[in-house]
């Protein structure tokens, strides 16, 4: 078990949060991507703006698939997105919505692996969440 670099988890996930890695199947490759996404607003306020969640729910930003051999398509062509799974964060809500942050899982099934976890810049680097526990994939 690899317990993650902590600069990069806890930090609230947002639209442009990515996967940790590359996904792969027989057909095709699927590269880290901006996970996209509506956000929610709350009624917390950072900076006097209102703190924005991704959905947990989605919808989501689809992967294209890259071909791993140039006559054959990827299969599928595109790889939905269809949820983040709670892992780092499992107890703090915003107006009763679960707080999605980098080190949850995010999953697109039809490529290995199909849970990866969450990275990149959070749009709030001063709130932290869910940082006191490591709770590793299943």
């Amino acid at each position: 078990m690899t317990v993650p670099n902590p600069s990069i988890i806890g930090g609230i996930a947002s639209p442009a949060s990515i996967e940790l890695q590359t996904r792969s199947n027989p057909t095709a490759t699927y590269p880290p991507l901006p996970i996209g996404g509506a956000t929610l607003p709350t009624t917390i306020l950072s900076g006097g703006a209102p703190v924005l969640l991704v959905n947990p729910a989605g919808p989501f930003a689809p992967i294209p698939g890259v071909p791993t051999n140039p006559f054959v398509p990827p299969s599928p062509p595109s790889l939905p997105r269809t949820r983040i799974e709670p892992r780092q964060n499992t107890t703090v809500f915003f107006n009763g919505i679960l707080v999605s942050v980098h080190n949850d899982m995010i999953v697109a099934d039809g490529a290995a692996p199909p849970q990866l976890r969450l990275t990149g810049v959070p749009n709030y680097p001063t709130i932290i969440i869910g940082t006191q526990t490591y709770t590793p994939a299943e």
